[in-house]
């Protein structure tokens, strides 16, 4: 797909983060800046399943899902931009291929499932002379004749003869297709996923703001945590003073109830602290997004290495709690 297709394809298909998980824009928009920026590399077949190479294309998707499982918060930053490249890879197995063609007759156009071995030998992706590795028996038809990236394309034009799709081109059915694979997977994605709006409170008094990377644990009552998830907001001064701040996180652990957070800034390792990390932080609430359920932790303290106790990292049980 063109990057216009390409980012048309990723926000339709992430629309549900945005709808059901409260996923913010300029979250979506890391996605969309992963996806394109896979077209950076062209020189990988594996990217954008040329060559034949599908084994080293499923591969990628693979890793891309490794990548983001192995992450405290589904919705971070790091996470995000896996998706954005798996949908890349998705996305261009349906207009580099002939899987549209070979199934013209079928509506819907069945997903491939990403498993090599249960393609048929004739199905084929366009030469693309710089991509490596190139995996064919013999050479197959170039990207330039067999691509549907957009519109204009060559095969996109033409044009179902007959039977159940008759009438459409091989780029609206191509289209249709990589949208379907594109929801398929973000459903994988937000699999058993809770979505929590985490929002602090700096207090309004002399240096309470911070300028450290700033994280939260959740705890269960059976002592099931989410490990650090961090806090931060695309393109804005989180954390100053006298203002609140809210976070859009996800987790796929089974937190029961929510018992207990620890918050604050670590010192003896290799985050961020900045040059005025000492936080005053009135409170914390916790909404669990998919029940309505709230929260609330009272802080109402310095974390601070040169006040009070000297703690950054402050383990809070909930003041109050609103049921579903």
């Amino acid at each position: 797909m063109n990057r216009l297709n390409h980012i048309n394809l990723t926000k339709e298909a992430c629309q549900i983060l945005e709808d059901s998980y409260l996923v913010p824009d300029s979250r979506i928009d890391f996605i969309i800046t992963a996806n394109l920026s896979s077209d950076n590399n062209q020189k990988s077949s594996a990217i954008h399943f040329d060559n034949c190479a599908f084994r080293e294309g499923a591969e990628r998707v693979s890793h891309c899902k490794s990548l983001y499982t192995m992450v405290s918060d589904r919705f971070s930053k790091r996470s995000l931009r896996a998706l954005g490249r798996l949908l890349h890879t998705v996305q261009d197995f349906y207009a580099h291929s002939n899987w549209i063609e070979f199934h013209e007759s079928k509506n819907p156009i069945p997903l491939w499932d990403l498993n090599p071995n249960n393609l048929t030998a004739e199905i084929y992706s366009g030469y693309w002379a710089v991509g490596k590795p190139k995996i064919y028996n013999s050479i197959p038809p170039g990207h330039n004749k067999l691509n549907k990236d957009s519109v204009s394309s060559r095969e996109s034009k033409i044009k179902v003869s007959s039977g159940i799709n008759q009438g459409k081109t091989y780029f609206e059915l191509a289209y249709q297709t990589a949208l379907n694979a594109s929801k398929a997977e973000l459903d994988k994605f937000i699999e058993n996923v809770k979505s929590y709006r985490v929002t602090t409170f700096t207090g309004d008094r002399v240096n309470a703001g911070t300028d450290a990377d700033v994280f939260i644990i959740l705890y269960d009552s059976t002592g099931i945590n989410t490990g650090r998830i961090y806090l931060d907001n695309k393109a804005r001064n989180d954390f100053r003073r006298g203002h609140s701040d809210a976070f859009i996180v996800g987790t796929n652990l089974n937190i029961v109830d929510l018992t207990k957070i620890s918050i604050g800034y670590a010192t003896n390792d290799e985050d961020y602290i900045g040059d005025e990390p000492g936080w005053f932080l009135e409170k914390v609430s916790v909404d669990e997004i998919q029940s309505t359920k709230t929260w609330t932790f009272n802080c109402d303290r310095w974390l601070a290495t040169d006040k009070g106790d000297g703690l950054t990292i402050i383990d809070l049980k909930p003041a109050s709690v609103i049921p579903a």
